[in-house]
Parts: C-alpha cells; sequence; structure tokens
C-alpha cells in the first residue's frame, strides 16, 4: 500500500510480541528425529534415548510440568529406567516430541512454552535476547475462591472486610433467591434463599456502596434497637455465607496480582490458612526469581502443598515474559496504521435498533460484562429482563421498510 499520509490511526510507540520460549532445533535434536518403525529389534532403546535427550532440557520439562503433570512424571520413570510397555514408552516420546516442537515454533502464549514481550519502533531492525524469560505465577482463580470461602467468614477477617450488596438477587414467595454461584466443581449452579426481613432489606440497602463491617454493625444495632445481643452480626454473616453480601477479600476480576490483594485484606490475622495463604505467596514469589531450569522442584513442592490446603486438579496459573530488546522497522508502524485505517472504512455501521440498544444497557446495567447470563434466567421476569418491552407488545415494532436489509432478507 502506498504511503498517502491520510492514515486516520496513529501506531504507539510499543508494541506485544509473541515468541516461542525456545529457538529452532537443528536437524539433530530429538524434535526433528523420525518415528521409528513398529517392527525395529532396537525400537525401545530409540525410544528412551530419545525421551531421556528430551527430559535433560530443564526448560522443556518445567513447561511439561505445568501443562500435564502425569506426563512429565511417567518422563522421569523412563529416565530411572522403569520398566514400561513399548505402546506407553511410544506415546511418552511422541507428546514429549510434541511439547518440544510447541515450545520452539508455535508463539500462541501457553504457559512457558511461549510469552509476550515488548518491542519498539526504529529506523532499523535489531534483536538483543536478554535472558531465558521471567514467569509470572499466580494461583487459579477456583482454587483461589475455594480457599477464601472458609475465610469470609471468620471473625478476624470479616471485622477487617468491606461489604457490598449482590444486586443479582430476586424475590420469590417472600424469600430472597440468588442462582449466581456454583459448586466447588464450577460444574453445578447454585440457588441460596434467605428469608425476605425487614432486617434483611435494610442490611442490603445499607450495603448499596461498599460498607466496613463494623459501620454496617453498627448501623443494623441503630435501626433495630431491640434486636437480641449479636443477632445483627449473625445476620451479615448469614448473608455473607449465602453470597447476599459480597467481602473485598474476592480480588477484583482485572487484578493481576490477587495474592497481594489477599495479603493485604488479611493483615494481621492470625488464622491457619491466612498464614498458609502467605507462605505460599512467599513461595510463588521464590518461583519466578528463580533462574530458568531451576524451577521445577519449587514447582512441584509449592502446587503440592497448594493441593493440601484446597484440593483441585489445576491450583496454578503461569504466564512468560520474555526478555528480549526488540525493535521494528518504522514502516511496520506506518503499515499498521494505514491497515487499521482501511479497516475501520470498509467496515459496517452497526447502529442497531433502538429498542434493542435500550435493552443491551439494561443488559450491562444488571449483569456487567464479567459473566456469561444463561438466556433462560435473562428471558425469565422475575429472574432477569424477560423479553425486550417492544416483544411484549403485539403490533410494537416498527415493520420493515421493504428496501431495508432486513426486509429484503426476510423468509419464513
Amino acid at each position: 500500500m502506498s504511503d498517502t499520509g491520510d492514515a486516520a490511526f496513529a501506531c504507539g510507540k510499543v508494541a506485544l510480541v509473541r515468541a516461542a520460549a525456545l529457538p529452532l532445533p537443528s536437524d539433530d535434536t530429538p524434535a526433528r528425529q523420525s518415528r521409528p518403525s513398529d517392527d525395529s529389534p532396537h525400537e525401545e532403546d530409540r525410544l528412551r534415548r530419545q525421551t531421556a535427550e528430551l527430559a535433560a532440557d530443564p526448560r522443556l520439562m518445567e513447561a511439561v510440568s505445568l501443562a500435564s503433570a502425569s506426563l512429565a512424571a511417567e518422563a522421569d520413570r523412563v529416565v530411572a529406567g522403569e520398566r514400561l510397555r513399548l505402546k506407553s514408552l511410544r506415546r511418552i516420546a511422541i507428546s514429549l516430541t510434541k511439547y518440544r516442537s510447541r515450545m520452539s515454533h508455535r508463539p500462541t502464549p501457553f504457559g512457558l512454552f511461549a510469552g509476550v514481550g515488548l518491542a519498539g519502533f526504529g529506523p532499523a531492525p535489531a534483536r538483543e535476547p536478554v535472558g531465558g524469560g521471567r514467569s509470572v505465577t499466580r494461583p487459579d482463580a477456583a482454587w483461589l475462591d475455594g480457599v477464601l470461602e472458609t475465610l469470609r467468614e471468620v471473625p478476624a477477617v470479616l471485622e477487617r472486610s468491606r461489604l457490598t450488596a449482590n444486586n443479582l438477587h430476586t424475590v420469590r414467595n417472600g424469600r430472597l433467591v440468588l442462582v449466581n454461584h456454583h459448586d466447588r466443581t464450577g460444574e453445578r449452579q447454585l440457588a441460596g434463599s434467605v428469608r425476605d426481613t425487614r432486617v434483611v432489606r435494610h442490611l442490603l440497602a445499607a450495603a448499596a456502596r461498599p460498607t466496613p463491617y463494623p459501620r454496617l454493625v453498627e448501623e443494623g444495632k441503630r435501626q433495630f434497637p431491640q434486636a437480641p445481643e449479636g443477632a445483627v452480626e449473625s445476620s451479615i454473616a448469614q448473608l455473607v455465607r449465602g453470597h447476599f453480601l459480597l467481602t473485598d477479600l474476592t480480588p477484583p476480576p482485572d487484578c493481576t496480582t490477587p495474592l497481594d490483594h489477599v495479603r493485604d485484606r488479611l493483615h494481621g490475622v492470625d488464622h491457619p490458612t491466612a498464614r498458609e495463604l502467605r507462605a505460599i505467596h512467599a513461595e510463588l514469589l521464590a518461583l519466578d526469581a528463580a533462574p530458568p531450569g531451576g524451577r521445577r522442584a519449587r514447582l512441584t513442592a509449592v502446587s503440592a502443598r497448594m493441593r493440601a490446603l484446597q484440593p483441585a486438579a489445576d491450583v496454578l496459573q503461569t504466564d512468560l515474559s520474555l526478555d528480549v530488546r526488540l525493535t521494528l522497522p518504522e514502516e511496520v508502524a506506518r503499515e499498521a496504521a494505514r491497515a487499521a485505517t482501511v479497516l475501520w472504512r470498509t467496515s459496517p455501521v452497526h447502529r442497531g435498533n433502538p429498542h434493542l440498544r435500550d435493552y443491551h444497557l439494561a443488559f450491562l446495567e444488571r449483569y456487567g460484562t464479567d459473566r456469561p447470563v444463561p438466556v433462560l434466567e435473562l428471558l425469565d421476569e422475575a429472574r432477569g429482563l424477560g423479553l425486550p418491552r417492544p416483544y411484549r407488545e403485539p403490533g410494537a415494532l416498527p415493520s420493515p421498510s421493504p428496501g431495508s436489509a432486513t426486509g429484503s432478507s426476510a423468509s419464513c
């Protein structure tokens, strides 16, 4: 494309670069070896050698340990000389070879196989590797939520919390019903309910905005001075248990350092789970600070410790930050700006129907953008928004004009 100088966009000063974690292998590496034939008399020896050569790469085995701990353990058994069936040896060797190929060929970020780095723009391209990359490890969100579930009602934690009313509940038959959470497996939706009493309504209204726990207790006692001792605190604990009141112990969805958030909220709390979370946090920091190739033992140890605290299939999520100084030609920036301009000018404008725009705004107001909403819940007037208003009133929708796209494509 010629430089017309009329681009509507300007490229920024930096670009995100995705790259595989390892360089391309040479022709004599195990990743490029052909698969032995089934009738080879020395196939077992070759498979064991191939597996041992692949397993000798500590960076590969760290990445495999994260992606498939069972495969990493099987590779260790092969290297240790344990007797395995030929079929198992072949599967292990092929799987490791595929992972090695992925780690040197595919730039899509995934665990320690590929990562993301920053690039700038300059008059000439340049690439200067600085190191092997830095891992950024955090607990799996489902695992962490399971741990925090055991802490939310602990008095020392609750007293330090800020509480906010969950506005996703509905009223049915004199009860407040909430169906926005799942069991610990994440597979079954749970519906919790509490009686729709004056106390409950007042506490939820008082916590419409984030409110410190002591202030909410004080407000409840002021409104209901005849309540028995501890009744207000008990009601608040019940609402927290049922997720009708949300605590700030849970990291927000956009938090990139969830354990930092939890550590700050648990400061000064002397509880076994809180102490264990602090120890796990320190181990994860040490894991990320360890040099590439020296992290596998730490990874295995901290994973076992986390599963002992809260059993789960996945306990860790890891990303790779690439250590590389990369300069892209300035022409790349200009071409990116021109391409964005072309896409913008050739893309159709979707203004939409007014009633659907209003429905969309109502949807965002109620549900936000951070969770999927079942269609049946959305269309249920008791639990969701119901149908858009014009669809509830026959004849309220305008008929499409004969020449419109909707009219010309409609069929029965």
